[in-house]
């Protein structure tokens, strides 16, 4: 092959590469409320509680972390959610909260809460809600904050809890 062809090669091979990259640039889906694949196990009929923590990257530059907990007091689905930021006065914090009920297959959605503060470190909600007894709950968090043009967020799913 002569210098002209190897050139013509060269730039045939480069081109295709390129649309070879776009043509198989992953496409994001839209996730749904019921993200059915996220959750871990089934908690021991006798536990009375479950609970997740997720850190970014060990610790991120803005966000701490997330937690969320759900205990079974009294036949009560007993939440409790929190994202902390590491700064004392963020733009924005926000803490999102999905109680599933398993179905004897998947969790479905059952309830859900989102809650949102300007100008602060952190923000948490717990409360009691009453569910439907004898099955399983699994509750799941998005935490997230954002300051300036920063924007970290990390998600949280708790094992399975009966409540009967």
């Amino acid at each position: 092959m002569d210098k002209h062809s190897l050139k013509k090669l060269a730039v045939f091979l480069g081109s295709s590469i390129c649309v070879l990259q776009i043509a198989v640039i992953p496409v994001m889906a839209n996730v749904s409320e019921e993200n059915n694949y996220l959750w871990k196990s089934l908690a021991p009929e006798g536990e009375t509680s479950v609970e997740d923590t997720a850190t970014p990257r060990a610790r991120g530059d803005i966000l701490n972390k997330g937690y969320v907990r759900l205990s079974n007091v009294d036949g009560k689905a007993a939440i409790y959610g929190e994202t902390l930021g590491n700064f004392v006065s963020l733009d924005e914090v926000g803490l999102e909260l999905y109680l599933e009920k398993y179905d004897g297959t998947t969790f479905n959605s059952y309830k859900d809460w989102s809650y949102v503060d300007y100008n602060t470190s952190d923000i948490a909600a717990t409360f009691l809600e009453t569910v439907e007894k004898g099955y399983y709950y699994c509750l799941r968090g998005y935490h997230y904050v954002i300051d300036d043009d920063l924007y970290e967020a990390v998600s949280t799913t708790t094992n399975g809890l009966p409540i009967k």
